[in-house]
């Protein structure tokens, strides 16, 4: 019934754990298709091995052609009337493919949470939709906001990610051939994914985590890529067209657009590595309001980063920054805010959700409210 997909390419130290969650599934009908994608360490051996001790395992060595192409020949390898594809140095709860399936019936996609381990910190990152069964109009509404909602400015409501869903085989046969010619080492996920997408005229969102995804710093997608417009520019060409001609009033090319220029002005930060004081600011902080204040600035992501650097262009030193999880020596934990004096806290966080719910926190703290400001960042882009 399921093909289970796992590219891997120099992974001897998490392959095994990964091979080992999905040979335990309690759902039993898989087969588990290994592409061993031309490793040089012990991982072709590891799976092998594996191979070896459960005949659901089948091996395929290559030379190295990519994620994409890996995943692509793996589809056309499978023999299950389902497809899912896991990354081989994460791994799954036990439960996750009996749980999903049970819900397929009638649907082209079935999407669960995915827990992000970084570290000793866990993420949890779900669907923005309400669990259940999208069809007809429910699911034409869901794609026109799926990639950017322009009402919420959220950016992938659905998460981008392949290896938190189970797809229909023939289906993904059709986009692995759409795909095939495509040479894209950045976001071919979402890639392959939006194509699926518009396919589709069904999907089911489960709210339940089961996929780990282990963020590891010296994997490709988190090392330095100098040549990543090149890979963006290479997103595009592979959505645009297929867009432009599916749109019917799903607003598309606009989300498509917009994504894209997000994913840019990331792609200076994260992964070329641009002097943070070069690349362009997203989020616009009220200046003039904090002139000859003693400015507390709540949040050391985007938001916060950003608001800190035009304060200290305009001559305005924050008296304090401070995070829940401070990871540079300049960022302080929130127990700080009892040592100093301040005028004002701004919370630096584009979510409303966690801006009240880190609200809540600091008037525990007997941080007067109305000290605490926090209201929906202006985005420039």
């Amino acid at each position: 019934m399921l093909s289970v997909i796992v590219p891997a390419y120099n992974l001897e130290n998490y392959i095994e754990e990964c091979i080992q969650s999905i040979c335990t599934q309690t759902y039993s009908d898989i087969e588990i298709i290994v592409i061993n994608d031309g490793s040089v360490d012990k991982t072709g051996d590891i799976c092998d091995r594996l191979s070896a001790e459960d005949k659901r395992i089948h091996v395929i060595h290559q030379s190295n052609q990519g994620v994409m192409a890996t995943r692509i020949r793996g589809v056309n390898e499978a023999k299950g009337k389902w497809i899912s594809f896991v990354d081989g140095d994460d791994y799954l709860d036990r439960n996750m493919y009996s749980a999903m399936l049970s819900n397929c019936a009638g649907s082209d996609l079935i999407t669960c949470g995915l827990r992000r381990e970084e570290k000793y910190i866990a993420q949890f990152v779900l669907d923005d939709f309400a669990a259940g069964r999208y069809e007809g109009d429910d699911y034409r509404n869901l794609l026109a906001c799926a990639i950017y909602d322009f009402t919420t400015e959220k950016q992938q409501r659905l998460t981008p990610w392949l290896v938190n869903k189970i797809f229909r085989t023939d289906v993904m046969r059709e986009v692995a051939k759409e795909c095939r010619h495509y040479k894209i080492t950045y976001a071919e996920d979402s890639v392959m994914l939006y194509r699926y997408l518009l396919k589709c005229k069904s999907i089911y969102i489960c709210k339940d985590v089961f996929y780990t995804y282990r963020y590891r710093e010296e994997s490709a997608i988190h090392s330095r890529k100098d040549d990543i417009l090149i890979d963006i520019n290479q997103v595009y060409i592979a959505l645009k067209d297929r867009f432009e001609i599916e749109d019917k009033n799903l607003h598309l090319i606009e989300q498509l657009q917009k994504w894209i220029v997000i994913m840019t002005g990331y792609a200076f930060r994260n992964q070329m590595k641009f002097n943070e004081d070069i690349c362009p600011i997203e989020f616009l902080v009220d200046v003039e309001a904090l002139t000859s204040k003693r400015v507390v600035i709540y949040g050391a992501g985007k938001c916060g980063r950003d608001y800190v650097r035009q304060l200290r262009q305009n001559d305005i030193v924050p008296v304090l920054w401070v995070d829940r999880h401070p990871k540079e020596s300049n960022i302080h934990s929130p127990e700080s805010l009892k040592n100093i004096e301040f005028d004002c806290l701004i919370i630096a966080i584009n979510s409303r959700e966690l801006a009240e719910e880190i609200k809540k926190d600091l008037l525990a703290m007997d941080i007067g409210t109305e000290k605490i400001h926090w209201r929906k960042p202006v985005r420039l882009y």
